[in-house]
């Protein structure tokens, strides 16, 4: 898979993970799989991608870790808060 490009589709996710369009979205909305929200675009970091997969090398893991962290945080934000948006 190291011809993926650096972010994915929805879509293109979906068919790398052989999922069903609507199960991948569901997947991203519950936070199984990492993505980052840029207003209505949703994109899945590859390296996020591999490492669910488990197929990140010992050099690349901080990167999965870090963009998958970030993933967390933009999606904290765009809810209105790490609490989901609850006050």
């Amino acid at each position: 898979m190291p011809d993926l490009p650096a972010v994915l589709t929805v879509e293109e996710m979906a068919r790398v993970m052989r999922l069903s369009r609507g199960s991948a979205y569901e997947a991203v909305r519950t936070g199984a799989i990492p993505s980052i929200r840029i207003g209505r675009t949703i994109r899945i970091p590859r390296a996020a991608l591999l490492a669910l997969l488990g197929e990140v090398g010992p050099a690349d893991e901080h990167v999965g870790r870090e963009q998958h962290a970030a993933g967390i945080r933009e999606r904290s934000v765009g809810r209105g808060g790490a609490d989901g948006g609850a006050s």
